[in-house]
This record gives C-alpha cells, structure tokens and sequence, in this order.
C-alpha cells in the first residue's frame, strides 16, 4: 500500500491530475520482462528450473491435499540417481527429475532457498511457486519468438533438516494462485477471459488445462503445454495493488474517487494552507493534551505524545526521523489509542522486520490479543483462526481507572512546577537555576575546583552587579596568572600595606636588604646543620625548626656521654629503643601523679627501722602522713 500511494503522488506530480486513469498502470508490467508473462527455461541464466517426467496431477495433489514432500533428482546421464536417496528425510519420498547436474542443481536449489527465506523475511510475502501448466503465446501475428506463461500456481517452501542433506520441497498452507498478470494481458489485448479456478477439493489442473485449451482456441499459433512443471520466483504485489485500486471493483466507485485522501494525493484537493499545528513551539504540550485520554503504552517524549495526539484526532501526518529515535514506540501507542476507541487499524510496512518490531512492544504491553498478522507465514488460514481464537477468549476491555488519571495529573503538574521553578530568573540576575548548574556543572568538569564559601549576598544581585563582580573577578584571575603560582604558595602571601611614601620605602629598602642577608647566613647554616644531621629532603622553614630541635638535644648532652651516641645499637634497634621511649612517656606521666609520701609510710610500715631512718632524712616530721592519709593513684 505504501509503495502504491508513493508511486502515484509521483505519477501526479509529474503527469497532472487530467491523467488519473492511468496512474494504475504504473503498477503493474505488461511487457515480456514480466516472468508471469514470459518464464524462459532453458535461457543461460533461467530463473525456472524444469521438472520432467512428473505427472501433474499427482504432483499436484499430493502437494496441496497429502502434505507430501518431495526430493530433488539430477540428470539421468549423471548416473547418480540413487547415490544420497538414503539421505531423505522420510521414508517414501518422491523425487523429481531436472535436467542438471547434481552441482549445478545444488547450487541453484541452494540460491533458491536464500533467495526466497530472505524475501519473506523483509517482505513478508511468499514468492516461491511450483508452476504447473503453461501457455505458449504469441504478443502478435508477426511475432516469431513465443512467450511461455505459467499458468497454475502452487505456493512452496523449500527446507531441510541439516546443512549438507537434499533439499525437500512442500506445499504451504496458502490459496492457490492463477496468473493474475496473464489473465489481465489476455483480456485487455485478446479479449480472452482465463478461466477461474473451480470450487471445491476433487479438480486437477489436468481439467483446468483442458478450460484453458478451450478459450485459446481461435489462436492458431498457441499451444498449452500440460505437463509443463518449473520452479522459481513470482511476485503478485503490485499487480494486487493495481486490482485493488480499480474504481470498478469497488461497491460505490465513488468511494474510492471522492475519499479525500486519494484526492490529495491526485492532487485534485491540494489544500493552500497546512493545518495549524495543535501546540505551538513556545506553548507547553501539557495545556493541550488530556493525560487521561493518552493512553500511553510505552515511553514516549513530548514530540512523540504530539505525534500521538495528531493522529488521534484524525489528522494526516508524516513522521520520519533516523533509526533509534522512537518511530516504533510511536506507532505502537498510535495503534493503542486508537484500539482504546474502538477503531481498527491497518498497519502495512515494506518490510517484515518493521511489522514485527511494533508487534513486539503490543505483545510486551499485553496487547498482543488485539493483534492479526496477515503476513508471510503467519497468514495461513489455521494462524488466523487461531489468532482470532486467542482474541475472543482474551474477554472484555478493563476500563482505566479514574484514581489514575488523577494522579498522573497531579505527578505532572508537580514536574512542571519543577521545571518552571528551574527556569525562572533569580531575581533581576538574568540567570536560572538551570543555566547557573549547568555553569558549575561545566566547570567541575573542566577540573575547576568549586569555591568553598557561600555567597548567599549574591542572590540579591542584578544583571549590573553580576557584570562588576565578573569584571572584577576577571582582573583578579589575570593577575593571578601572571603570578604563576597560586596566591597561596606565593612569598608575600599574607602581606598588605597602604600606599608608601618616599621615606618609608627608604626605610624599607634597608629593612630588605637586612633581611636578604640574614637569610642567606640562615641558608649557610641550614646546609652546614643539613650536611651533620644527613638530611635528604630540601631545606624549608619546617625543617629548619626540626634541625633546632635537634641540635639542641646534641648541645645539652653532657660531654662524656657523647660517644655512645655513635653506637650502631642506635639504628640496629631502633623500634626496641622507640618502644623503650614510649613505656617511659607512658611511665613518666603516672609517676607525676603519685603521692610519694604514700609510699614512704607504706615502705616504714612492712620494713620498720631502716625505712624510718630513710623517713627522717628525707622529709621533715611536719611533713610526715598520719593514719589516716588519703591515697591516691
């Protein structure tokens, strides 16, 4: 249907409107390139490969009636007739004879099977059929080359169980098919009506021959081969499509001519101006659409609810856009609104995988049940029945909950208060909350460290401030990149004066000066104590306090105890003597809190004599505890 509206608006636009009667003959070919006016079998490159000595109507019946399958056979002069029969799939299967040799037929049963498993992929229609039957015809009485035109044919499919066993071919559970493009060439140029195919299930193509030999008489150059039989590629589509859009096939032909649509597509009702669209670009989608009549299936963004929304109230619309960007989502909650109002849809794609694609989120959303494919394999009559089986026991509609639509309401009303409050200017700032993230944000990703105070001061400020505090902190940042290093690690970090007068900065040129010369004597120093104490690291204000520290513990040793400090036993146990320091510390602070006059009278009480005369040297008798002393620690 697609390619059909498509071919006749270009048909329009480049013929005019006075010439829609012919715009259905875009669609179907007439000529001899048509394989269902013209099959050639025995061309260099056939695209039908001959069966003989096959009886058509045993062939045909146990194709259609019998499911049976059928083996492939090579050339007789091969002699190599039985060499893989024990290779069939079933037992008793028959085989049919070709004219090739066992390569060249498996090659061409090989690109028969591609060819026609990748069409009914895409397409989504069967395009391999087993010809039975065909007519030899001529275009004129001065032609001299015949066209071969099949006439029955038998919808097929080709399988097989592993990659090197024979190929089998079987009949499909499809409608047999006459040939439609022959029998329109034959009535439009001959006059001759091709019969139709006869009712019930007992006729053979033996005595549809015998109908079509009748009304072929009175051409005295065509023949009808009976026993004909080839397999290959036919394709009805655009031919269907030409039948159906015949203004005569239709009830009221009328109805066709004056749908509006067709109309515009004739370009005989080209509308001036475009339907307004529903929301405008500075409008908020919200305002316009009912969240309780939207009944969204899968995700969707605002373009596509739009989308949704246009279709639903019946308006033509084209939507297109790269792979990935919703197309499907959109189309299935098309189909979902439009099911929830009672309405039947007709979904037609040119290729298959697009049809699954959308079949496959109904059928995740539990709409699967609303759904009939007419398609490919899944077209025959016992998946429709049973499709339709599925739909009826499905049960009634549930109807929306009111509860829901509700507070989907209040959700989104909330949401939208967010985003307005996120887009609203602070103030007279000419900033939103969004744009000033949106900065930070750009920033932390830059590595720009974020400033660690509050400016709560600056969301009182307007456009005017904000560009003096950016002019200013714009000076601020030129100056420090001419620092190089960060204000922080710079020498004079911290120092701040007033203008200088002449003298002051006299004086403080000689205070500098004094200054730089001390502290090239404190350097001196600092690598003469770095070289004794073996430092490593570079010599720092805090290094400098530790070289103190140290020098002062080797100052105030005593003379004679010097040496020991050479003793290797200071690196060898160096964690035994730290440990040592550690219990000291440790000691020394429990020490200090002890009474030691406590101890004094509890030593005289257990040892007598020796601890009193111990007593009376070391404390005065006034010093001395009582019975009743306090204790502690």
């Amino acid at each position: 249907m697609a390619a059909a509206m498509l071919s006749v608006s270009n048909f329009c636009a480049t013929h005019g409107p006075h010439r829609k009667g012919n715009v259905r003959r875009e669609l179907i070919d007439l000529s001899r390139r048509n394989r269902l006016l013209n099959t050639p079998q025995t061309a260099k490159r056939a695209h039908c490969l001959e069966i003989i000595g096959a009886d058509p109507d045993e062939l045909f019946v146990g194709l259609t009636r019998k499911s049976k399958q059928f083996g492939f056979c090579p050339s007789v002069s091969e002699g190599e007739i039985g060499d893989d029969i024990d290779s069939l799939p079933a037992s008793g299967t028959q085989r049919l004879q070709t004219k090739l040799t066992r390569d060249v037929l498996d090659r061409r049963l090989l690109k028969f099977f591609r060819e026609a498993r990748t069409f009914e992929e895409e397409q989504g229609a069967n395009i391999l059929f087993l010809a039975i039957g065909f007519l030899r015809w001529f275009e004129d009485d001065r032609s001299e080359e015949p066209c071969v035109a099949p006439l029955l044919l038998v919808p097929v499919s080709m399988e097989r169980r592993q990659g090197r066993q024979p190929f089998v071919l079987k009949g499909r559970d499809d409608d047999m098919i006459v040939n439609v493009s022959l029998a329109e060439k034959l009535h439009g140029s001959f006059g001759i009506m091709l019969p139709e195919l006869p009712e019930g299930d007992e006729w053979l193509p033996s005595g549809y021959m015998d109908a079509v030999a009748s009304v072929v008489a009175g051409q005295q150059t065509w023949s009808v081969d009976r026993t004909g039989i080839g397999l290959g590629f036919f394709t009805f589509s655009k031919f269907l499509m030409w039948r159906d859009l015949d203004a005569a096939a239709w009830p009221k032909a009328s109805d066709l001519l004056a749908h509006e649509l067709v109309a515009k597509l004739l370009g005989e009702d080209v509308p001036t101006d475009s339907e307004p669209p529903i929301v405008s670009e500075e409008e908020s989608i919200d305002q316009h659409i009912d969240i309780a009549s939207s009944v969204l299936v899968v995700d969707a963004d605002s373009s596509q609810a739009l989308c949704i929304e246009e279709a639903r109230r019946c308006r033509n619309l084209v939507i297109q856009g790269p792979p990935g960007t919703g197309k499907s989502q959109t189309i299935a909650n098309i189909i979902a609104v439009a099911a929830r109002e009672g309405k039947s849809v007709l979904f037609v794609a040119e290729k298959a995988a697009a049809l699954d694609v959308v079949y496959g989120r109904l059928k995740t959303v539990g709409l699967e049940p609303l759904c009939l494919e007419i398609y490919s394999r899944k077209a025959t009559k016992a998946a429709v029945i049973s499709s339709l089986d599925r739909s009826i026991r499905a049960g009634g509609v549930t109807q929306n909950n009111n509860r829901n639509a509700t507070e989907l309401r209040s959700a989104r009303d909330r949401l939208n208060n967010w985003s307005a409050t996120l887009h609203r200017e602070i103030g007279s700032s000419g900033h939103t909350p969004y744009q000033v993230m949106g900065t930070v944000l750009k920033l932390r990703a830059n590595g720009v460290p974020v400033f660690g105070r509050r400016l709560d001061v600056a969301g009182g400020w307007d456009r005017d401030q904000l560009g003096a505090v950016r002019q200013a902190v714009g000076r601020a940042a030129g100056a420090v990149e001419k620092l190089v290093v960060p204000p922080i690690n710079h020498p004079w970090y911290g120092t701040c004066g007033n203008r200088l007068t002449p003298m002051d900065a006299e004086r403080l040129k000689e205070d500098l000066s004094t200054s730089r010369k001390r502290t090239d004597e404190l350097i001196a120093l600092a690598n003469r104590a770095s070289a004794i104490l073996k430092n490593q690291h570079d010599v720092s204000s805090v290094t400098l306090l530790g070289f103190v520290k140290c020098l002062k513990v080797l100052a105030d040793t005593p003379e004679e105890g010097r040496d020991s400090l050479r003793d290797p036993a200071w690196k060898k146990e160096r964690p035994r003597i730290s440990q040592l320091i550690e219990h000291e510390k440790l000691w020394y602070r429990r020490a200090w809190r002890i009474d030691i006059w406590i101890l004094l009278w509890q030593l005289s009480a257990s040892s007598g004599s020796s601890t009193e005369s111990l007593s009376n040297t070391t404390a005065p008798k006034a010093e001395r505890p009582t019975a009743s002393v306090r204790q502690t620690g």
